[in-house]
């Protein structure tokens, strides 16, 4: 990492051992984003894997201004678990199943 970089790392409520918040609802993408503004953040290359991914992209689609780089590993788009699943179960003949 340069000079003048730093790596922060967030944990998603409910992953890690995180509680989840006793009443109200909540986004990721937006828990994301405030931390940044906390953080004083100006623009950041963000990088997310599997969910992390999901939500690195809801990020940069809601605030694409403050995102300067975008690195995505195994990541879905939003709502293509769904679909993800639909292609499975009619490649399985009807069930989907995973390996064990």
């Amino acid at each position: 990492m340069g000079a003048g970089y730093r790596v922060t790392r967030c944990g998603f409520r409910s992953f890690g051992g995180s509680p989840l918040p006793d009443r109200g609802s909540y986004g990721d993408a937006e828990d994301v984003v405030r931390l940044m503004d906390h953080l004083e953040v100006g623009r950041a290359a963000l990088v997310g894997a599997s969910y992390g991914g999901q939500v690195a992209l809801e990020v940069t689609a809601a605030n694409s201004q403050p995102v300067s780089a975008l690195a995505l590993l195994c990541s879905a788009a939003p709502d293509q678990g769904a679909r993800a699943g639909s292609a499975l179960r009619h490649r399985a003949g009807g069930a989907a199943h995973r390996d064990r």
